[in-house]
């Protein structure tokens, strides 16, 4: 039970302490190779596509349920 206390007391201070140093780390920018950054560009030229492709189905699913209102 001493513990606990003690843990409920000072817990706070404590993830503070540790989570200070995760939060000051500098990031490191490593060399990517070319084939890399390539690939990692057509593949964000793919999912841009296939989410344009989906707000279009939803654009005319949306015109289509307008269109069937309209015609009742």
């Amino acid at each position: 039970m001493k513990y606990l206390n003690q843990a409920k007391r000072h817990g706070a201070k404590l993830a503070v302490v540790v989570a200070a140093p995760l939060a000051l780390a500098a990031q490191a920018y490593a060399a990517i190779p070319e084939d890399a950054k390539t690939a990692i560009e057509g593949a964000k030229a793919d999912g841009i596509e296939a989410g344009w492709l989906v707000i279009g189905a939803i654009a005319a699913i949306f015109v289509f349920s307008l269109v069937r209102r309209v015609l009742r």
